[in-house]
């Protein structure tokens, strides 16, 4: 796992990890699996899970 210079981003396993928007010490996010959730959640069916 690395960090960059500002630690807003982590790298680990080929994925890009992004903190939490607001909030100093949160969490780190995976950028596009928050976005397919939030399309799950509005009604797409998930395509990792369809195929």
């Amino acid at each position: 796992m690395r960090f960059s210079k500002t630690w807003r981003t982590a790298y680990v396993h080929g994925r890009e990890l992004r903190r939490w928007p607001g909030q100093w010490d949160a969490n780190f996010v995976d950028d596009d699996a928050a976005a397919r959730y939030a399309a799950f959640l509005g009604g797409a069916p998930d395509t990792k899970l369809a195929g």
